[in-house]
């Protein structure tokens, strides 16, 4: 009997072919379709779909897709609400999905404005805007006009304020001292109209007139002293020690200056109530002639910066009735142009001198001319000469109308006819050290410069004391010169026909001495209250070693030392100062001195007031 295996295939089956079926133990046969009648048909189905029944009346299952907000995995269907659309704005009747007490629930948008509530002064309109009503109580449309008076105001208090066209409150302390002079706009030129702020008996602003205040410091001036300083070793007079005071000098010292510390206005009082004679700084121009102030004497000494340059001038109390002056001596010739000759001499070491008579007269002549009959200080320039001529000079020293005896007299002979080649250009300043300055000029526009001749003095000098020629470049490095000191510079071309002219004046100084510094000690440090941004802050210190530059400046800390620097200038012996500009900010400034290398940083304990 063969085998189920061994027997033919069939290529269709059809429902009423049969099949062997063993039923109670003997064999029977039965059709295909009669076997599988009742039984359930294959089902198929998509990834991510559900099997339900969608059609109406019975039938077999159907695919059901799922929908957003829902999401079908590893045969769990869970809740996605990032795949929902977004909208990019709502309208009051929109629905919001929550959860009330665990059960879904829909929520109208325009419900959520009830669970808000007006507080004071705001208000909630129909649409939902927010806004300010202005109003000070429980309503919250009272004008501003019909609110209750304040009749004090407190610094805690609030004031209301629009920043950056948002409405933000602000307290009144916060909102006065946030107001600075800064602000305000420039005023004109001050009339007696003008107001002022004052504070009279109490905290209360009352206004008060600039006319108004004339009168009270008209008051109070028969009764201001002219505060004193005793002067009895060498000092070196400084604008910020001696400026309008009266200096008493009780031994018999010498007065040193450096203009540049002193300032253009400056004045002060001398008196020399000293047994001896108060030597004077060559620099200090004095009204008698002499770099002495004697015993019993007294000098008002100014400094003035105009066209020539910053003088230091001293102007005595008036020549003594002692007879007539002594003899100046040392006349000699400073320098000589093709038109001009500069003398220089010494004061009589005796007697007292208002003046000096300059007079000159052609070599070989008998007739002295005048060329100054009012001259007060020891040096001064012949003009008006002719070119190629030798002179003759001499200088006769003055007491009011009594005449002392003659100078030397001393031979000069002017320079060639003036070429007609212009001046040289452009003199500048290239560089400069403690004792050198390096200078560069342009040659003549007009003419053919064979050499150039440059001329230098001390600034606030009245003589050219410094003279270089036969420079056939046009740059000079003048060497030797002292540390800290400010020169006039000026330059002339030679052709073969003679000199030009000379060039305008340049001014410039060497550097102060430099080197590390060891230790600092200050002197004078102002206190305050200074107004901010208002002049400058006058401070200086005694410096180890002397020669060692220093710079200063002022921090509103203690600790962290300024982010900007002053430089120093030598006034004395070991004393070093500068003048630091006002901080345009108020508050509690502290002053910073160190080398110019940082070295020694020091900064003084009592802070600058600043308001």
């Amino acid at each position: 009997m063969p085998t189920i295996s061994q027997l033919p295939r069939a290529d269709l089956v059809d429902p009423a072919d049969l099949v062997p079926l063993s039923h109670q133990g003997e064999a029977r046969g039965i059709s295909v379709g009669d076997l599988l009648s009742g039984t359930q048909p294959a089902i198929f189905a998509r990834s991510s779909t559900l099997l339900g029944r969608t059609s109406i009346g019975p039938g077999g299952p159907e695919e059901v897709d799922v929908g957003p907000g829902l999401v079908l995995s590893e045969g769990t269907l869970t809740a996605d609400h990032a795949s929902f659309p977004t909208h990019q704005s709502f309208t009051p009747q929109d629905l919001l999905v929550l959860s009330t007490a665990g059960q879904p629930a829909l929520l109208p948008v325009a419900a959520l404005r009830d669970l808000f509530s007006a507080g004071a002064n705001v208000a909630i309109s129909p649409d939902g805007t927010i806004s300010a009503s202005g109003g000070g109580g429980t309503s919250s449309t009272v004008p501003i006009a019909e609110l209750a008076l304040a009749t004090s105001v407190g610094a805690g208090d609030l004031l209301l304020v629009s920043q950056a066209g948002i409405e933000r409150a602000v307290t009144v302390g916060s909102l006065l001292n946030g107001e600075t002079i800064d602000m305000a706009q420039p005023a004109g030129a001050p009339t007696d109209g003008d107001l002022l702020w004052v504070a009279q008996g109490s905290s209360t602003m009352t206004r008060q007139t600039l006319g108004a205040l004339w009168p009270w410091i008209a008051s109070k001036l028969p009764t201001h002293l002219t505060p004193t300083v005793e002067v009895s070793s060498a000092t070196t007079l400084d604008g910020t020690l001696h400026n309008g005071r009266l200096l008493v000098c009780s031994a018999p010292v010498s007065l040193s200056v450096i203009p540049q510390n002193m300032g253009n206005g400056f004045r002060c009082e001398v008196l020399n109530l000293s047994a001896g004679d108060v030597t004077l700084d060559a620099r200090i121009r004095t009204s008698s002639g002499r770099s002495l102030l004697e015993s019993g004497q007294a000098m008002t000494v100014h400094v003035v910066t105009y066209s020539g340059g910053t003088v230091v001038f001293g102007r005595m109390s008036g020549p003594s009735a002692s007879g007539a002056p002594g003899q100046a001596t040392g006349l000699s010739i400073a320098g000589q142009t093709a038109t001009t000759v500069s003398l220089t001499w010494a004061a009589p070491t005796a007697g007292d001198v208002s003046g000096y008579v300059v007079s000159y007269r052609q070599a070989g002549s008998t007739n002295w001319v005048a060329a100054a009959t009012a001259v007060t200080i020891t040096q001064h320039t012949v003009e008006s000469l002719s070119a190629a001529t030798s002179y003759e000079f001499i200088v006769t020293s003055l007491n009011g109308n009594i005449t002392g005896s003659p100078s030397n007299i001393v031979t000069a002979t002017t320079n060639g006819a003036q070429s007609a080649i212009t001046a040289p250009v452009n003199l500048a300043i290239t560089s400069a050290t403690t004792s050198s300055i390096a200078l560069s000029w342009g040659a003549p526009t007009t003419g053919t410069a064979g050499s150039y001749t440059i001329q230098y003095r001390m600034t606030g000098s009245g003589t050219w004391t410094g003279t270089v020629s036969g420079l056939v470049g046009t740059t000079y490095v003048a060497s030797g010169l002292n540390a800290g000191q400010s020169y006039d510079w000026r330059v002339a071309a030679v052709a073969a026909d003679g000199a030009s002219a000379v060039s305008s004046v340049v001014v410039a100084a060497t550097l102060a001495a430099t080197g590390a510094v060891t230790s600092l000690s200050w002197n004078l440090v102002p206190t305050g209250p200074v107004a901010h941004g208002a002049g400058a802050l006058g401070m200086n210190a005694h410096v180890t070693p002397a020669s060692a530059q220093v710079q200063f400046g002022v921090s509103q800390s203690p600790t962290v030392p300024p982010s900007n620097w002053t430089s120093g200038t030598y006034v004395n012996t070991d004393l070093w100062g500068a003048y630091v500009a006002t901080p345009a900010t108020a508050g509690t400034w502290y002053a910073w001195v160190e080398g110019v290398d940082g070295s020694c940083a020091t900064v003084h304990p009592t802070g600058i007031v600043v308001t």
